[in-house]
């Protein structure tokens, strides 16, 4: 996944390659507002992605999540964190008023980063199967 801003300029660059006649100009525009509304979508999707995955782990509907569930709330998400990107994640995100918990308001922001920066390794889910497992 590509990151808002290397999609929001390359949606310039398209935009920018027309000549100089009106015509071409309104064309750019109209690409550039599609564009930035592609890109509203794709934030608003991975937003509700987010929300969706951090709920589900939010046993007491608080708004908040155990500290243990935090690995495996990013790696629902498709990431792959080692334990030590893991940890520093968790200090980012950790309230020290509120330790052992972590509140949506700052996991959002933190995992919003993570995903528009691809700073994890993504989770390949591949499955496979022998032809001789499946004849078996």
């Amino acid at each position: 996944m590509e990151s808002f801003e290397t999609i929001r300029k390359l949606e310039g660059e398209n935009g920018a390659e027309g000549g100089g006649s009106g015509g071409e100009a309104a064309k750019s525009s109209a690409t550039r507002s599609k564009g930035q509304a592609s890109s509203d979508t794709l934030a608003n999707e991975i937003r509700q992605k987010i929300v969706e995955a951090f709920k589900i782990f939010d046993h007491e509907n608080n708004n908040t999540v155990d500290v243990r569930e935090i690995g495996t709330i990013i790696r629902s998400l498709g990431y792959c964190p080692s334990e030590a990107e893991l940890q520093e994640t968790l200090r980012d995100m950790e309230d020290p008023q509120q330790m052992g918990y972590i509140n949506f308001d700052r996991f959002y922001p933190v995992m919003s980063k993570i995903i528009v920066q691809q700073k994890y390794e993504l989770a390949l889910f591949t499955g496979f199967y022998s032809k001789t497992s499946l004849n078996d």
